[in-house]
This record gives structure tokens, sequence and C-alpha cells, in this order.
């Protein structure tokens, strides 16, 4: 009996379903998705995976950039988060999602709170950005 290290993944954007280790004939990637591939590695780069030019890869992270955490709650102070990467999905607080494709999440509110932006996108870890909107003076 050969155990395998192996990953089942999305061959069009390199997104791991699952990470496993054992026997490869009791592995079918059509149980995860019909467009789904496995692969076997040797070295176990980590948790957070992803699979580019056929090598299972660890993620790494945003170096996107925030201008600042805080606003004030005016609808006019606006946050704005730069270098963020082409294709990359934008859970909103209330759950609505966005792709981003220029680079840019602008964010303004005239209601003071908190707000969780959740940014991922293969190959970088997941990330949330929290911002504070602070009521005007």
């Amino acid at each position: 009996m050969t155990l395998y290290n192996y990953v089942v993944y999305e061959p069009s954007t390199g997104y791991v379903i699952v990470k496993g280790s054992g026997e490869l004939q009791s592995v079918d990637p059509a149980d995860f998705s019909p467009t789904a591939a496995l692969l076997t590695y040797s070295d176990d780069p980590g948790d957070d995976l992803y699979v580019a030019d056929g090598k299972v890869l660890a993620k790494q992270s945003f170096a996107f950039q925030k201008d600042k955490l805080q606003i004030i709650a005016d609808g006019l102070d606006v946050l704005t988060i730069s270098n963020i990467p082409v294709n990359t999905t934008v859970t909103r607080w209330d759950g609505q999602q966005d792709v981003v494709n220029d680079g840019i999440v602008e964010f303004d509110t005239d209601l003071p709170g908190l707000y969780t932006l959740v940014f991922s996108a293969v190959p970088y870890l997941s990330e949330e950005v929290t911002i504070e909107a602070i009521a005007a003076t």
C-alpha cells in the first residue's frame, strides 16, 4: 500500500478543493467537481495551497495598500485600498460579493460602525480588512 500527499483542485483557477494523504484509488476528483483534477506532491508546503504550472504551492499574503482604516461616517470621507490583484473577490459584511479587476476598492458610508471586507483570490491567503466609520462631530 502506497500513501500519497494529494490535492483535488480546479485546473482553470488553481483553487484547491481538498488536501489529503492516502491511497489514490480511493480519491475521485469528480466527487468534488466535474472539472476537478488530482495532483500528488512530496514536500508539504503547508495548509493553504494552490496549484500553478503543475506544482502545489503555498498561498502568499496580499500586498495591497490601505490609505487608512478609520473614516468619518459622513458619506464623503473615503477609504481606498489599492494594489489589489485582478480577479480578487471582495465579500462585504452583508454578504455581497464583487470581483475587483481595476486594482482598487473605495469605501465610504454615512452610518457609524465597523465594516469588514474579505479579500480572496488564488494564489493569496484570504484577508480581512475591518474599517471603522466614526460619527461625524
